[in-house]
């Protein structure tokens, strides 16, 4: 009986294991996704503000109706900030809405970075200039998807191999 209670402890910790290993390998995939979905948002904003000329709350709120989840509540928050019109200039409005997306998103901090800068051209400058600060944010986001897709095809298997290995290994210590 004792033997059994062992067998499946190290079944239960190879299982988390190599479950941990998946999750891992996962990742970069899900940020890339992501990623994806705000560039549309991005795209669909510049079409919103440089050739539609709509004011920022509601080119916002445009955004949010046509995207994903996350750039979604982001574009929606922001809109239902600037309707409010509680004083808040739009990039003090995107710095408090990107610093509530930190806690829900899997986008890194190099990430945030870059969307803080375009922040600060948001709503300060002239439509064209929004949309090169839109246009420089969409090729970084290019370049970071790219980094990411060779950084996840050179690491989804090592990620899944050593969780597997690792748990394996647990287990066997634990016999």
């Amino acid at each position: 009986m004792k033997w059994i209670l062992k067998a499946l402890g190290g079944l239960l910790v190879f299982g988390a294991c190599a479950l941990a290993g998946l999750r891992l390998s996962r990742r970069d995939m899900l940020q890339a996704e992501e990623l994806a979905a705000f560039r549309s948002a991005f795209l669909l904003l510049k079409s919103e503000i440089q050739y539609a000329r709509t004011p920022l709350a509601e080119a916002f709120s445009h955004t949010a109706a046509f995207n994903d989840e996350q750039p979604s509540v982001f574009f929606y928050n922001m809109a239902e900030r600037l309707q409010q019109n509680d004083g808040s200039s739009a990039s003090q409005v995107w710095a408090e809405s990107l610093q509530a997306l930190r806690y829900s998103s899997r986008l890194a901090d190099e990430d945030f970075r870059r969307f803080a800068l375009l922040g600060q051209t948001i709503g300060c400058l002239d439509g064209s200039s929004q949309a090169e600060g839109l246009d420089a944010a969409m090729h970084h986001i290019d370049d970071r998807i790219a980094q990411l897709h060779n950084h996840s095809n050179s690491h989804v298997r090592m990620y899944r191999n050593i969780g597997a290995l690792f748990g394996a290994l647990l287990a066997v210590s634990l016999l």
